[in-house]
């Protein structure tokens, strides 16, 4: 079996330019377990880890782990057993699931394809690249318990350009449109990153109004939705961040200030790009 291409191949319900990382959270929750010798995961366990997944990870909106733990077997890769038959196209409440003790598990030819450890590594890979931004791989790893010392492999990623770091670093004279962090090392500019807002897995386009020069500790709270760019370009902060040192520091100081402009108007964020971010990854509400 080509488990690659069975997993690229997977349906992931789409609206628009939502995002809906369901599937693949839980492909990659499964992955991890199956590298643990875990086969079979009860839903009750994948409803606890999944939905945490989902709460860190996932979209704003409350989500659940019913519909992809279901979902997941009409893509032929994915199975469900229960004290009753169950069918994976019905809409089953939390509840049921839990009483018929429904347990979910990769299909013998998956499961068998994904014992391979360049597979499993290359799915992990595949699964990352293509629904999380770069910033949120360490920790979605770190979350599944997933060995950070993995050799990830180069299979096929979606084209980017090579010139947007260097394009949105030049638009904001190469410092951090939020603090204004500014360090180099003789000409290399060290710590300083091009941020989609858009991110470039939901269809986000390597263009100059789709990105920001964020530091790299800015740029990992903008894609955990911890603060938002109005369309006044001002920084909003969420109501669900918290915390010690650092809150103030990083995040509360700056909240309704506004970014630094780019050199040119014509490269200020997009109100387009900046809505989808607050729609699809913002967390909570703006703080007063």
């Amino acid at each position: 079996m080509d488990a690659l291409s069975a997993i690229a191949n997977v349906n992931a319900w789409k609206k628009g330019d939502k995002r809906a990382p369901h599937k693949p959270l839980l492909m990659l929750y499964a992955i991890a377990q199956l590298s643990r010798g875990i086969k079979d995961n009860t839903f009750e366990a994948v409803d606890k880890n999944l939905s945490k997944l989902l709460l860190d990870f996932g979209p704003p909106n409350p989500t659940k782990a019913t519909y992809p733990f279901l979902r997941l077997a009409n893509d032929g890769i994915w199975s469900v057993t229960a004290t009753e038959n169950i069918i994976t196209t019905k809409d089953y409440g939390k509840g049921h699931l839990l009483e018929v003790k429904a347990t979910g598990s990769f299909t013998t030819e998956m499961e068998r394809a994904l014992q391979d450890a360049n597979t499993q590594r290359q799915a992990i890979e595949f699964l990352l690249q293509e629904n999380f931004p770069e910033s949120l791989h360490e920790d979605i790893l770190n979350a599944l318990g997933i060995d950070l010392n993995v050799a990830l492999t180069n299979h096929k990623r979606k084209r980017r350009d090579p010139e947007f770091r260097q394009r949105v670093l030049e638009a904001y004279e190469r410092r951090c449109a939020i603090c204004g962090f500014q360090i180099r090392r003789d000409d290399q500019v060290v710590g300083v990153e091009a941020a989609h807002i858009k991110w470039h897995q939901a269809g986000g386009p390597d263009v100059e109004q789709n990105g920001v020069a964020m530091c790299t500790m800015h740029h990992k709270l903008f894609d955990y939705g911890l603060f938002a760019i109005d369309n006044e370009l001002k920084l909003k902060v969420s109501t669900k961040a918290n915390g010690g040192y650092g809150l103030k520091e990083w995040l509360l100081r700056f909240h309704n200030q506004e970014l630094q402009r780019p050199v040119k108007r014509n490269f200020y964020p997009e109100p387009e790009f900046t809505q989808w971010q607050v729609n699809e990854v913002f967390k909570g509400s703006y703080r007063d």
